[in-house]
């Protein structure tokens, strides 16, 4: 079976190496179940593609948009039950930060955009936020020195086997944090509040339309699971989800731990460091048939920090650039860059919303509904795909 898994996402290597554009019909539907049940979650917060169709699109705007991609197979984690597998591949994808008259001319038309007017791409903002995050966007595109350079990202997902042919039922890419905060968090008025919206409303739209293919309770099940694990609510949940020693949990950096107790501590980490989770049963889609279900789900995560406390966590963090092995000048690049992120996340209040997406795997065993597979990563701001810092992280 992991074989079976293996091979396909080594067919999906195959298909973002070569890009076969003319091909994506075949290509999609050898790779891809025609069900509106299959899903994939990009790297950015609009990236929600909730059927065959718009699954295939956002293929088709890879191979045409994305540089080469890698896929590791050979650090694969394949896990299954019956004809239901979940897995993990690391992958990188190359970035070109070549500064041609194309690229530079773009970057003029956002900074135009944040100076002449009244909206920017960003929304109704304070003018000290469009400063900032000038300057924060102007520090990553000038620092691409004119390389191709490559970023580390996660594919993970889920494969089905009908008729003893396997393929995709839903995938799942991710870029690991590479500063002290996520790229996109949602202020009343900016672009990532509108973006989460018209996130919730694509969700419901689809739910309400593909009813048939969702199961509603379970959705409620998981809704229970999700606020009971994250968001500190006392709930007396009707049938309580629990994890065993093969529970997987793979955080928002991409380090998976298995077994109870490393979970539930990873887990309360994440509480405490990203607040907590609100998760509404009309932002969770789960699929599948019993014993084994599936889900992906849109949240948000809260957390209230004054900007003393923001601004020392940001001497702890450069403290940590300061003891690495970096070289002096990555050193201060990285300092420079994270010094400017923090300016501009104190313009913007003390109260943080962070987008969030969630996955993870349900199974239905005798006497208890257990959590097999838990993961959550945040939307990346598509602008800076590049993610710069993460090359420096590399050196």
């Amino acid at each position: 079976m992991k074989k079976n898994v293996i091979q396909l996402i080594d067919q999906l290597s195959k298909v973002y190496r070569d890009k076969p554009i003319a091909e994506i019909d075949s290509i999609a539907t050898d790779l891809f179940w025609d069900t509106p049940s299959t899903t994939i979650v990009g790297t950015s917060g609009g990236e929600w593609c909730l059927g065959f169709d718009s699954s295939k699109k956002l293929l088709l705007n890879d191979l045409k948009h994305w540089g080469p991609v890698l896929l590791n197979t050979d650090q694969t984690s394949v896990c299954a039950s019956s004809s239901v597998a979940w897995f993990t591949t690391p992958g990188t994808v190359a970035f070109d930060f070549q500064k041609n008259p194309d690229s530079m001319n773009r970057f003029l038309t956002d900074m135009r955009s944040y100076i002449e007017e009244e909206r920017s791409w960003m929304g109704n903002v304070p003018d000290a936020v469009k400063m900032t995050t000038m300057a924060y966007e102007l520090g990553h595109f000038l620092s691409g020195e004119g390389q191709t350079e490559r970023w580390k990202f996660m594919l993970s997902g889920i494969a089905t086997c009908v008729n003893n042919t396997w393929k995709f039922a839903h995938l799942m890419f991710s870029f690991p944090l590479t500063s002290l905060h996520p790229d996109e968090r949602i202020v009343p008025g900016n672009c990532y509040e509108a973006i989460h919206q018209k996130t919730t409303q694509q969700v419901q739209s689809y739910m309400n339309e593909y009813s048939s293919f969702i199961d509603s309770h379970q959705s409620f099940i998981v809704q229970q699971f999700l606020c009971s694990t994250l968001s500190g609510e006392k709930i007396d949940c009707s049938e309580p989800v629990i994890f065993n020693e093969d529970t997987q949990w793979m955080n928002v950096d991409h380090v998976t731990t298995t077994g109870t107790q490393n979970v539930e501590k990873e887990l309360r980490e994440f509480t405490s460091q990203w607040g907590m989770l609100y998760c509404s049963n009309e932002q969770i889609m789960v699929f599948g048939e019993k014993p084994l279900f599936w889900f992906i789900a849109s949240g948000i995560v809260r957390k209230t920090m004054s900007k003393e406390i923001a601004i020392q966590k940001e001497l702890e963090w450069n403290q940590r650039i300061l003891d690495s092995c970096l070289s002096p000048q990555e050193k201060l690049h990285r300092m420079f860059l994270n010094v400017l992120s923090r300016i501009n996340a104190v313009t913007q209040g003390d109260n943080y919303e962070w987008p969030i997406r969630i996955q993870g795997v349900i199974e239905r065993k005798e006497h208890d509904v257990v959590c097999r597979f838990l993961s959550f990563s945040f939307p990346t701001n598509v602008i800076l795909e590049g993610k710069t810092e993460e090359i420096l992280f590399e050196a």
